[in-house]
């Protein structure tokens, strides 16, 4: 059931699943996903916290793409001023954006991070 941004997980059938994915079970849950903070929308960002406030979720779930990290990527826009952003600043920006999630939703909501394209790009870097 989907009820703008919403979903109401489905009971799950009796199949030996884990335990941690039985608990999940009749839980609300709120999802987002591509944020690529610091180059984020602030305004979508904000009716996103306003909704999660007023929702009370019991899951927070980010869909990968949380952080940009365009300041690793292989292919820069030819507009892009490295000097701007440096990866730390990548972090600590993105960190300060995911506390103002942590200070909307209740004490005992979980959040759980899928990675992203946009993740994977630390890691090619120093791979690379």
């Amino acid at each position: 059931d989907y009820r703008g941004g919403w979903l109401k997980t489905p009971p799950l059938p009796q199949t030996g699943l884990t335990e941690e994915v039985s608990e999940w079970q009749d839980s609300k849950d709120h999802s987002d996903s591509d944020l690529q903070c610091p180059q984020h929308d602030e305004q979508a960002v904000s009716t996103a916290i306003k909704i999660v406030k007023g929702e009370k979720p019991d899951k927070l779930i980010f869909i990968g793409d949380v952080i940009d990290f365009k300041s690793v990527a292989r292919f820069l826009d030819k507009d892009w001023d490295e000097a701007r952003t440096t990866a730390a600043q990548e972090i600590f920006e993105t960190n300060a954006l995911l506390d103002r999630f942590d200070a909307a939703t209740p004490k005992k909501c979980k959040t759980v991070f899928l990675e992203g394209n946009h993740e994977r790009r630390l890691l090619t870097f120093f791979v690379n």
